[in-house]
């Protein structure tokens, strides 16, 4: 059996298809197989990518006569292996170098994880040189799915078993003929409730921006997709909707707990006042006690209320030791303020704050010469 299956759908990606793969086949581990999936391009993917696999035992190539759409074609792929992990990848990325084999190694050695993520690097390329946009991708909470998502799809390594279980890729169902995108974070609502996620605070490839990316959508489709997730959520578990208005926590189930976290977030978003807001967290801190951003939106909104239990929890959140460099710089920051305000001593705070960004500055700088290094690499 194999152990890691790495999935590439490709759809019109014919300007940056061989270098993504030239990465991917570079980088990835010795039993791994390659399974590429053209959805009915119209230029000259299918033929890219079938040149590249004949070159190479690891690669299989399927292509679809006409267009199936992302999530469909990624579900097939996951049924057609029989790999124990699958790594999601996308023909436009870049791949680096060492970060599968780590994940790989992180997701073997404990069965209660389902997925292993990391950062990415965002970046464009004109001609022969790139310039890096930032990074994606920090430690994981369930709350943060309610205001943006902390997973780098592309970084993904998934328990193959987990991922069946939730429902596999899917289309998140919608009543409009639109074809609905959001299919990585409509499957991280999902997954959540399979097991563990772990997040490795290292770059694990370069996310590629360019002007035909298919990703790309206006603020009016990305509220129309939400809309779609909040529907589905609710309509097919009602008792979530009780569950918000009760606090009755046996109302759910393990596959509901994550959805609840979900609304719950995005219901204390449109709170009208703060009293509102903080039950709404309750409810939350209910179903994931130790979610630090909820921990943190904790201390906003008590901080507003000018409650001394804001004290504590932004306290427990300057011990722990789970979170990445970017998350404590913030973490910390946000307690100095609080210190501050209450008129208490804040500045040795202030001066670690400053000593965990030098450090996550110098991570970065690290991340960025690596990504300069690999794309001159493959683009030659």
């Amino acid at each position: 059996m194999t152990k890691l299956s790495i999935q590439i759908p490709v759809y019109n990606a014919e300007e940056y298809l061989e270098l993504a793969l030239r990465s991917v086949i570079a980088f990835a581990p010795d039993d791994a197989e390659i399974l590429i999936a053209d959805d009915g391009s119209n230029d000259r993917s299918p033929q890219i990518a079938e040149a590249i696999a004949e070159q190479h035992d690891s690669i299989k190539f399927k292509r679809f006569d006409t267009n199936q759409g992302c999530a469909v074609v990624r579900a097939w792929m996951v049924e057609h292996t029989d790999a124990d992990f699958i790594a999601p990848f996308d023909a436009d990325d870049l791949m680096l170098e060492g970060y599968l084999d780590k994940a790989l190694s992180k997701i073997s050695s404990d069965n209660t994880i389902a997925m292993v993520y990391a950062k990415n690097i965002c970046f464009e390329s004109k001609q022969s040189n790139i310039t890096c946009r930032g990074f994606l991708g920090n430690s994981f909470s369930a709350f943060s799915l309610a205001y943006m998502c902390p997973i780098p799809h592309g970084s993904a390594v998934i328990r193959r078993g987990n991922l069946l279980r939730c429902g596999n890729y899917m289309t998140v169902p919608c009543r409009s003929e639109e074809r609905i995108g959001m299919a990585d974070f409509f499957l991280w609502l999902r997954l959540q409730s399979t097991g563990k996620f772990c997040f490795l605070d290292e770059c694990a490839y370069m996310y590629r921006i360019h002007p035909t990316q298919l990703g790309k959508r206006s603020e009016e489709q990305y509220q129309r997709e939400r809309d779609a997730v909040i529907a589905w959520v609710e309509n097919d578990h009602p008792t979530i909707k009780q569950y918000i208005e009760t606090g009755d926590i046996r109302l759910l189930t393990n596959e509901s707990k994550p959805l609840a976290m979900y609304i719950a977030g995005k219901r204390s978003q449109q709170a009208t006042d703060l009293l509102q807001q903080y039950e709404l967290y309750q409810r939350a801190e209910a179903l994931y006690p130790d979610d630090f951003l909820l921990q943190h939106k904790m201390v906003q909104n008590l901080t507003q209320q000018k409650d001394i239990r804001a004290l504590e929890y932004s306290l427990n959140l300057t011990q722990r030791e789970d979170l990445s460099l970017d998350v404590i710089k913030n973490v910390l920051k946000v307690h100095a303020n609080l210190l501050k305000e209450l008129g208490a001593p804040y500045e040795n705070i202030v001066r670690f704050a400053s000593t965990i960004e030098q450090q996550d500055q110098a991570t970065k700088h690290t991340a960025v010469q690596l990504a300069t290094n690999t794309y001159n690499r493959f683009k030659t």
